[in-house]
């Protein structure tokens, strides 16, 4: 199983993804009163006491690695795309980013078909193309370069007060916070892995 390498230690992802979990805490905190305040730290330290579930592990989730062979007047060559198997999101391959042999690990099949992943990426890739003049004489080839790579997130599960389960996710090549749509793409790998 091939997959891109993570750039983000551990100990890093846990900083940051513990840092943005209690932002939301920390604006309401500085838009109410000091008594709710403390009525709110007085729950928390209940809810640690009563121990408060923090795991946080190294997930892939399934992304097509799809390369178009484009022309111009001047030269040929190779662009790069990704395309999530879950999320449907699109992106151009950082050629720099390093990718690995992966021995271990949970992986997920992606849900996108092979088709619709290719229909989004040439999508992106004229939305790309257009937003650059000099592009715009591009010939991109038929037949693009196909393979699953799997994309390292650093996965953070933490309980919330009521005893509800929640998630974030951590771009483990980028080090950037996943969206709401990173966190279906996971919910939608778990579910679509329990039902094999």
């Amino acid at each position: 199983m091939i997959g891109l390498q993570s750039t983000v230690e551990q100990e890093e992802a846990r900083a940051s993804l513990e840092r943005h979990r209690f932002d939301g805490f920390r604006f309401f905190l500085k838009s109410v009163s000091v008594s709710l305040g403390l009525l709110q730290h007085s729950a928390e330290r209940s809810s640690h006491r009563h121990g408060q579930l923090r795991h946080l592990e190294l997930l892939w989730l399934p992304y097509y690695l799809i390369t178009w062979h484009v022309e111009s007047k001047e030269r040929s060559r190779k662009i790069a795309t990704l395309v999530g198997g879950h999320e449907r999101n699109f992106s151009l391959f950082d050629p720099e980013a390093s990718v690995e042999t992966l021995e271990n690990g949970e992986f997920f099949e992606p849900a996108v078909t092979r088709d619709d992943a290719l229909d989004i990426s040439m999508t992106g890739l004229w939305r790309a193309v257009l937003n650059h003049r000099q592009n715009k004489r591009l010939l991109v080839g038929k037949r693009p370069d196909v393979e699953i790579v799997q994309y390292p997130f650093w996965t953070y599960y933490f309980s919330r007060l009521g005893g509800k389960l929640d998630v974030k996710l951590l771009d483990a090549v980028t080090g950037s916070l996943a969206g709401p749509k990173g966190k279906v793409a996971l919910l939608t790998a778990l579910a679509s892995d329990q039902g094999r």
